[in-house]
């Protein structure tokens, strides 16, 4: 591996977490930029929001994109979109509980 390319691979990452943080609203709880092992020149990112499916929400109007959701087994809903930034792909998500059952 040509560390030279892993490098640039991390900075693609963050230039594109900085366009990300330029536009998203709320801010997220947190972001993190990956190269995995098996293609550690090709970054990924992933931002999360804790329990704000709302926030999210307002996430995909800005970036155009699509929200999926999928339950669960221990009843939680995982919210989530993907896209692209500068070419880096990009997952934002939310987990949420179940509903109470009084509700």
């Amino acid at each position: 591996m040509n560390l030279n390319d892993h490098r640039a691979a991390y900075k693609a990452g963050h230039d594109a977490v900085g366009r990300l943080l330029a536009v998203l609203t709320p801010l997220p709880t947190g972001i993190t930029v990956n190269c995995a092992a098996w293609s550690p020149c090709e970054p990924t990112i992933d931002v999360r929001l804790h329990r704000d499916l709302p926030g999210l929400e307002a996430w995909a109007t800005v970036l155009g994109a699509e929200l999926a959701s999928e339950p669960r087994s221990n009843g939680r809903t995982h919210w989530s979109l993907t896209t692209e930034v500068n070419g880096v792909p990009v997952e934002c998500w939310t987990l949420l509980d179940a509903p109470d059952a009084g509700e």
